[in-house]
């Protein structure tokens, strides 16, 4: 395969963002690959937000305990302090990889949805209770 037909693989894979940027509240749903260590975790970005800044907005949630501030689906917050660097995130939505450059709406992630975030082996979930958090897998929310 040339360099010029891996290009247009990537300009297609990529999408562009159009239109007006809005809110778009969604569950992500942090697993280890094991799916020992499950925990969700509510957050609202926008629509235009790309893979790797939704990545990076995880990482800050969890890193400044904003999930223990009320915004959490399980009671404990297992990242902290360490939080979850984005390059130990992969984003999966409706079973298909979310590139970093991809945009949320690209994605087809509406209002409601749940974005399941696999983490990489070696990342530890820390906290009192983590073994007690649970969930479930990704998917659109009941109302699709």
């Amino acid at each position: 395969m040339s360099d010029a037909d891996v290009a247009r693989l990537s300009d297609a894979k990529r999408k562009v963002f159009q239109g007006e940027a809005k809110a778009l509240p969604l569950l992500a749903r942090l697993s280890t690959t094991d799916t020992k260590q499950e925990q969700t975790i509510k957050l609202e970005v926008k629509n235009n937000t790309t893979g790797i800044e939704l990545k990076q907005a995880i990482h800050a949630f969890l890193l400044t305990g904003a999930a223990d501030k009320g915004k959490l689906e399980t009671s404990v917050n297992m990242w902290t302090p360490e939080g979850l660097p984005p390059s130990q995130q992969r984003l999966f939505f409706m079973g298909r990889e979310v590139g970093n450059e991809e945009h949320m709406q690209g994605a087809q992630v509406s209002s409601g949805c749940v974005v399941q975030v696999f983490i990489a082996q070696g990342a530890r979930a820390g906290g009192v209770g983590a073994a007690a958090a649970g969930g479930g897998g990704g998917g659109r929310g009941g109302d699709r």
